[in-house]
């Protein structure tokens, strides 16, 4: 996980889960980025703490690499001050992009490769949370 993506959430008490409908990009409804959005659920603490720590353990996984699907299920917006990082998760290709914004202003972008062992944990949460998943 990108550092800038810590050094955020160590400032940070709240962070956004999100289930995303990877096949919905045009029409009617709140999106995130270019997904529309099908529920989410604000974590604190303990549970913001068991997410960053399921995304950070399964980005040392082994895998072959990213593949070019990009069907984003997940996203995650973390919420600072004055700053705010979204990323937009695809486990099937084993990609995620970075965005980082800062004073309403977009700053950066970078990718990181999330190993699939955090889906299963994002699902819980989403669910537990009573947000629908999207289907396959």
């Amino acid at each position: 996980m990108p550092a800038s993506v810590r050094q955020l959430r160590s400032k940070s008490g709240r962070l956004e889960l999100l289930s995303l409908d990877p096949h919905h990009w045009g029409g009617e409804g709140p999106r995130f980025h270019r997904y529309r959005i099908l529920g989410s659920t604000t974590l604190t603490g303990d549970a913001a703490s068991r997410l960053v720590s399921a995304l950070e353990g399964s980005a040392s996984e082994p895998m072959f690499g990213p593949a070019n699907c990009f069907l984003s299920r997940h996203g995650l917006r973390i919420m600072g001050d004055r700053s705010r990082i979204d990323l937009v998760i695809c486990f099937e290709c084993n990609n995620a992009e970075v965005y980082m914004e800062s004073d309403g202003q977009e700053r950066a972008r970078d990718s990181y490769l999330p190993g699939r062992s955090a889906q299963a944990a994002l699902n819980k949460m989403l669910t537990d949370a009573g947000v629908p998943l999207p289907t396959r």
